[in-house]
């Protein structure tokens, strides 16, 4: 999906509800009133939050209550939805594709059939609520498919990689997850600034106008709030705020790209989605 309008300018912000439930507050530039944080993002440039969704978690983390709830967060904020289906019960990436507890020992023709059932199922509910997805990811992370990870990856690659795929397939491509941490030192709020910066500046420059977006990952997973149950967070410093809810300068990065409402223009052939630098293991991003 290419847009007409400008790039699409994203966050993730799957574990804001549980960060909230944790008491973390989120606060705009030069504020002292706490607010929504895709609230926050929108007046910042956002166009777009992405929400991961598991198939059957532990209640209120990336399930399908959370998901529902957020989209219609989403859409009061003026946001598009770019939803991720991850089709697992917990993370999904290269290292691990976990069948969900329900749908293990299924044979493939059940299993295709499962699947089929279940992404309907989803899409018809947001559908229902008037707020149906902008985009749908089928899987999140799957080395040969939609998402291609690129864990360590300089921005000198990125380009690179970005080029050539513009030049082999000729169709949009949207770097959907990146991040980089603001401490501690050498790290500091102008290093995760600058990687923003250079960054927006690779993708916008992609031949074409292929470039066709950015979404920061977890941008408001702030400490204590757990994506999932006991394991803490250890995502804090690579957040666009700080441990007291205070915004750090690259939330406002998007905001020289930011243009009129975004309109679909779609494609007959699979798109290729690019992922950066984002693990919740605690790997770097670049």
């Amino acid at each position: 999906m290419a847009t007409i309008g400008g790039m699409l300018l994203g966050h993730d912000l799957s574990t804001v509800l549980q960060c909230e439930k944790s008491g973390v507050k989120y606060y705009d530039f030069d504020s002292s009133e706490c607010k929504p944080p895709e609230q926050i993002v929108a007046a910042h440039g956002a166009n777009l939050v992405r929400l991961r969704l598991w198939v059957n978690p532990p209640a209120g983390f990336s399930d399908y209550a959370s998901v529902l709830e957020m989209a219609k967060r989403a859409k009061k904020a003026n946001l598009k939805v770019l939803l991720c289906l991850h089709l697992s019960d917990y993370w999904a990436d290269p290292g691990k594709q976990f069948t969900p507890g329900a749908w293990a020992n299924q044979d493939c023709k059940t299993l295709c059939k499962t699947v089929e059932e279940y992404v309907r199922y989803i899409i018809e509910a947001l559908q229902r609520q008037g707020t149906p997805p902008f985009i749908v990811a089928v899987g999140n992370e799957v080395s040969n498919g939609i998402l291609w990870p690129t864990d360590g990856a300089k921005l000198s690659d990125l380009k690179s990689s970005l080029e050539t795929a513009a030049t082999r397939y000729n169709k949009p491509m949207v770097v959907v997850e990146v991040a980089e941490s603001w401490a501690p030192s050498p790290n500091c709020p102008e290093t995760q600034e600058s990687l923003m910066t250079e960054l927006l500046k690779v993708v916008s420059s992609v031949p074409r106008g292929l470039g066709a977006g950015v979404c920061y990952w977890e941008s408001a997973w702030v400490p204590p709030g757990e994506a999932y149950p006991g394991e803490g967070c250890h995502y804090g410093y690579r957040a666009l705020w700080n441990e007291q809810g205070r915004p750090l300068p690259a939330l406002r990065c998007y905001e020289f790209y930011a243009k009129g409402p975004l309109q679909p223009t779609m494609h007959t052939r699979r798109h290729h989605f690019w992922g950066l630098g984002r693990s919740h293991e605690g790997k770097d991003e670049l």
